[in-house]
Parts: structure tokens; sequence; C-alpha cells
């Protein structure tokens, strides 16, 4: 029994034995302690992908200091101190990165939509110009449905019209409207009349 005993060493013996180089002490206190730092650092950062890598860059930092940490007093408060540090560093690296990626996506969308507005501009005009070339009671059933957004029922009773004609007019308004300019004009037409 006391030769086992004598085979275990302390913390301060592997850290000792660190500072002269063996790998196979800092082997010894991961398996010691490792555990129980995931764990801290899963409770912190809640997942455990990020708390199993902060557990390792915490042994790292370990082996990466060997040389000056024999004045340590306790080691698992050492290490969960430097568990907690990265931990909540980690989290604030996530934040600025998700608040970054926020930034630049509603850039992103500003910037669609005034191209997207331009655009919008710019198909009006065209479709403002296809509707002056319509018959003058096209032009008004047209303007009534499109500008006004009356329903066929209120443009025939406005108009002294059957709900048929009104619908035929408006269908061959929006043939020609097909005819003479391209599908996305049409999309944006068909968008405002169902808006």
């Amino acid at each position: 029994m006391d030769k086992i005993r004598a085979d275990i060493k302390t913390d301060a013996e592997l850290l000792g034995n660190m500072a002269m180089g063996a790998a196979s002490a800092l082997e010894e206190l991961m398996r010691r302690h490792e555990p129980r730092i995931f764990q801290f650092a899963l409770k912190i950062v809640k997942s455990p992908e990020l708390a199993q890598e902060i557990s390792q860059d915490v042994f790292l930092k370990i082996w990466e200091k060997r040389t000056s940490l024999q004045s340590i007093e306790s080691l698992p408060a050492w290490l969960f101190s430097l568990a907690k540090n990265q931990s909540l560093n980690s989290l604030k690296e996530i934040a600025r990165r998700y608040a970054n990626e926020e930034k630049y996506a509603a850039a992103q969308v500003e910037s669609l939509d005034g191209e997207a507005e331009i655009q919008y501009n710019d198909l009006k005009k065209i479709a403002a110009g296809f509707v002056d070339q319509l018959s003058p009671q096209r032009k008004a059933i047209y303007r009534m449905k499109v500008e006004q957004g009356m329903t066929t029922t209120e443009i025939a009773a406005q108009l002294n019209l059957s709900p048929s004609t009104v619908r035929t007019q408006l269908v061959k308004s929006y043939q020609l409207l097909r005819a003479s300019v391209s599908d996305q004009l049409c999309l944006v037409m068909l968008f405002t009349l169902f808006r």
C-alpha cells in the first residue's frame, strides 16, 4: 500500500515535473482535473463543443506557462479561474461576432432595399408610359384598379359599365402590357394590383 501511495504525486510535484518538460505530468493533471473544468465551462457556455475547446485551452496554457507555475498554491482554484476567464472571453467573442454579423446583414438588406426601390421606381415610370398609350376608357379602368385600388364592381358602377366589360378591358390592358415590357415589369404590376 505504501508503494502505491508513493507513486501518486501531488499537483505541486506534477507542476515541478512539467517545469522540467515532462509531458506525462501534464497528462496526469488533465486526467485529474479536466472533467471538472469541462463541466464548469459547460455551465457557463452551454455548449459541449465550446466547453471542450475551453478545457483544452486551459491545459494548453498550463503547458505554455509550465516554468512559472510552481508558486501556485491551489492548482484547482487557478484552473477554475482560468476556465472562467476563458469561458467569459469566448462568450464575449461570440456576442461580438454575432453583433458584427447582424450589422453586416442589416447593411446588406439596406443596400438591397435601396436597389429594389430604385428598380421599382424605374418600373413604375415604364408602366406610367405604358398607361399613357392606352385608350381613354382602358386608361381610366386601369388607373382606378391599379392606382386607386378599386374593385371591378366599384369601377363598373362608377363608369356605368358591366363588371364583365371592366374585367375584359383590364385583361386586354394586361395583355398589351405583357407584350410591350419585360416580365419583371409585369411582376411589379401584378404585385401592385394585389397589395
